[in-house]
Parts: C-alpha cells; structure tokens; sequence
C-alpha cells in the first residue's frame, strides 16, 4: 500500500496575493464577461418571447378577419348588402348587341 499523499494547503497570504495579482485580476475579468453574457442572453430571450406573443396576437386577427371577409364575400351577404340600396339580381339574361355591318368568317 502506498503511503498517503501529504496534504498541502494554499497558504493564502499578502506575498502569494502579489505573486498572482495579474491570474486574479484575468479571473474577475473573466467573471464580469460571464456575468454580461448571461444578462444579455435573458434580454434576448425576453424580447424573443415577446415578439412570439405579438406573433401569435396577429396571426388570431389575421385569421378572424380573414374568416370575416370570407363570409361577407359570400353571395348571400353580398345580396343582404346591396339589397339595402335598393340593388337586385336581374331575372332575366342581357341583351347581347352585335355590330350588323361585321361580317363574321
């Protein structure tokens, strides 16, 4: 059996402080950069999933005004309508004028 490891410790201590500012300094850089690319990214999910709700908002009134002109387009509607003014189909066929001095081929 092999003998245990001595245990050493980091002695924290104002020389190793002085010895290592410039690792230390990197490691809080580098903790700030973390830190703004986390808020940044839940900025960007944020007005990600705002803009899906407005998405989905526009896409329930586009379908209903849609389904609203689809139904006044209809010929019954459009009679409805215009039978308010006074406007009736026809009952009988148009006239259809020919020109006589045309001779067909």
């Amino acid at each position: 059996m092999q003998p245990a490891a001595p245990n050493k410790k980091i002695k924290i201590n104002y020389k190793w402080i002085l010895n290592n500012i410039y690792f230390i300094i990197f490691l809080a850089f580098l903790g700030i950069i973390n830190i703004s690319n986390v808020h940044l990214g839940e900025k960007k999910i944020r007005a990600i999933n705002k803009l899906g709700k407005q998405n989905q908002e526009l896409a329930y009134q586009y379908k209903t005004l849609n389904g609203n002109l689809m139904f006044q387009s209809k010929k019954s509607e459009l009679e409805k309508v215009v039978a308010k003014i006074g406007l009736t189909l026809p009952n009988e066929l148009p006239i259809l004028i020919t020109d006589s001095t045309i001779i067909n081929k």
